[in-house]
């Protein structure tokens, strides 16, 4: 599987610190084994959150085409507004 950053996802990802893109990497890493704190998001069929630190990941699995899409990443306040 590949995953592809929502234009939300991409611009915040792009403004956070060296050290802060480390982590989403590694969320992203997470996400992808499957590893780390996920949960389903919402009423959604195929939506989940990824938790590390205070820092969320909304993202939503795709298996026909065989990619993992990150809607919102951010800070836990910012994400469930």
């Amino acid at each position: 599987m590949k995953i592809e950053l929502s234009k939300q996802a991409q611009k915040y990802f792009s403004k956070c610190p060296a050290n802060v893109q480390q982590r989403f990497e590694r969320m992203f890493e997470g996400i992808l084994n499957g590893e780390g704190d996920i949960q389903k998001y919402g009423n959604e069929k195929n939506q989940f959150r990824y938790k590390i630190f205070h820092y969320r990941a909304i993202f939503a699995i795709d298996k026909e085409a065989n990619v993992i899409r990150i809607i919102k990443i951010g800070t836990r306040t910012d994400i469930y507004k």
